[in-house]
C-alpha cells in the first residue's frame, strides 16, 4: 500500500507538470519483464522529464532483473556516467 501511495505531484501539479522541471540528466532503468513496475511506467517517467534516458534491461527474471542482470545495469550507468561527464 505505501508503495503506491507516493504521489510526487501531490500539492505540487500534475506529475507531468513536477517531472517537466527536473533539468538535469537522469539515467531511467525499466526491466522489460517486470510486473511490480511495468516498463509503461518508466516510459512515462521518461516522457515527462526533458533530459531523461530509459534504458531497457533484458530480463526474464521481472523485478529482480535488475539484481541479476548487473552486466546490462553496469553499462547503462557507464555510459550514461560517460557521457554526461
Amino acid at each position: 500500500e505505501q508503495m503506491d501511495s507516493h504521489d510526487v505531484g501531490r500539492g505540487r501539479g500534475t506529475i507531468e507538470q513536477v517531472l517537466s522541471h527536473v533539468e538535469i540528466p537522469v539515467c531511467i532503468l525499466g526491466i522489460d519483464s517486470d510486473v511490480l513496475y511495468p516498463l509503461r511506467e518508466q516510459e512515462e517517467l521518461a516522457r515527462c522529464m526533458p533530459h531523461a534516458e530509459l534504458k531497457i534491461i533484458h530480463s526474464d527474471a521481472g523485478h529482480d532483473g535488475f539484481l541479476l542482470e548487473q552486466d546490462q545495469v553496469a553499462a547503462h550507468i557507464k555510459s550514461f556516467l560517460y557521457s554526461h561527464e
